[in-house]
């Protein structure tokens, strides 16, 4: 959705603006990070089994794992908002058998959806990746960043005259929007972050 959709479509959805454009693929891209946390926190609590629950976990931060290490943040944050969901994290006898490893794991990531500082930490791993493009960032954070600048910043000037700052600005979050998408995405052969299970001592 974030490939598909043309610099058009933010400045349409950013405006309330009706165009010919449209946003739709930005709206479906905003409900498909909700389904997907939703998901994850689905497949852990109608699971019976605690044993099974504590696999699923490990399996879950697996691929969150892969995920940054593929520059696909939103889905690696989908991930972790679906293990911090509040009907997941009470599952304390569940969370006590997920091995010591992978619990500090998920304490590393989760630790970048810190809000303090306007997501420092967040904003420093993306601009530290090893490899820039391609890049899917977190959908919300890009949404913040441009609907700070269109709500903090007047569109128009003394004597009703555009605010050309504004816009350059504003165009200069969406530049850097398309150049994460800028090439194909191929997870296969993007970087990848090393972490290995004792039992199978299979790298992930």
């Amino acid at each position: 959705a974030v490939v598909s959709t043309q610099s058009t479509g933010y400045v349409t959805e950013l405006f309330g603006l009706e165009s010919g454009y449209g946003h739709a693929n930005l709206q479906k891209f905003a409900d498909a990070n909700n389904t997907e946390m939703y998901w994850v926190a689905t497949e852990i609590v109608k699971e019976k089994n605690h044993i099974k629950r504590a696999k699923l976990i490990k399996q879950f931060l697996k691929i969150a794992i892969y995920c940054q290490g593929c520059n696909n943040f939103n889905t690696m944050f989908c991930i972790l908002s679906g293990l911090s969901h509040a009907a997941v994290k009470r599952l304390e006898d569940t969370w006590t058998r997920v091995p010591g490893k992978w619990a500090r794991a998920f304490e590393d990531l989760h630790g970048l959806l810190d809000p303090s500082r306007n997501m420092y930490k967040y904003r420093n791993l993306v601009n530290n990746a090893p490899c820039r493009t391609p890049m899917l960032p977190f959908f919300p954070v890009l949404k913040k960043d441009l609907t700070f600048i269109h709500l903090g910043i007047d569109t128009k000037v003394e004597g009703g005259l555009i605010n050309f700052e504004k816009m350059r600005m504003v165009s200069r979050e969406i530049q850097n929007i398309r150049r994460y998408c800028s090439t194909d995405y191929n997870p296969h052969t993007a970087h990848n972050f090393h972490l290995t299970d004792k039992k199978s001592d299979t790298t992930v």
